[in-house]
């Protein structure tokens, strides 16, 4: 199932694309920009973009390389949020289960908007995290990009999760369901893994534990 299906129109042809867990893709979009969907991310968008905007909708994680266009502004609808830009790259990360959602910005200019018109306007190496449970939309520097887009190179990054945090991301990531005995691990757990498989990962979280 998804929340994000495409809007009631009888004359736009709207594709899907949906990646399962332990999957990653990349994607064309009609007007030339460029997607890095995550694993476990769901991704739709019309054949062909109306005269007045791009619009796409998202759920689950993807970077976005957007082709310029200064008379059709591109949007992202995630859920009660609209990230909105003419041609810029950033990541957009809305999961189901997670209570932050998160748009970072790489380059050019980039605006995230909720239902209400509430909005934050971000520049380079600025986050805008929502959290759902209190509505609250608020504007962060950025210190370590990695651990925003660092998923597109192969990087997992982890900086003070909590164990099921950690349990959600590897299963996300690696295609796999984790089967825990016992009480949940406690404490917070921080560190950077690229191109590791799995059983390295998991050999250094023995190792800190």
């Amino acid at each position: 199932k998804t929340n994000v299906p495409a809007p009631n129109s009888s004359e736009v042809s709207w594709h899907t694309s949906q990646n399962p867990k332990g999957q990653k893709s990349s994607i064309k979009l009609p007007d030339g920009t460029l997607v890095r969907l995550n694993a476990n991310s769901f991704l739709r968008f019309p054949e062909h973009f109306s005269k007045d905007k791009r619009l796409v909708l998202l759920e689950g994680e993807a970077f976005f390389d957007v082709a310029e266009d200064k008379s059709r502004p591109f949007i992202i609808k995630t859920g009660d949020l609209e990230t909105r830009v003419l041609g810029t790259s950033f990541n957009v990360h809305a999961g189901n289960k997670d209570q932050h959602w998160s748009v970072a910005v790489v380059t050019g200019k980039v605006m995230v908007q909720k239902g209400n018109g509430e909005h934050v306007d971000l520049t380079p190496l600025e986050v805008a995290i929502f959290t759902k449970k209190t509505e609250v939309l608020q504007k962060r520097p950025i210190t370590d990009l990695t651990h925003y887009i660092g998923w597109k190179e192969g990087t997992i990054f982890f900086q003070d999760a909590s164990f099921s945090t950690v349990v959600n991301i590897l299963e996300n990531w690696y295609g796999v369901e984790m089967t825990l005995k016992g009480e949940p691990m406690k404490g917070r757990y921080s560190g950077e893994y690229k191109n590791e498989t799995l059983k390295n990962v998991l050999e250094g979280f023995c190792y800190t534990s």
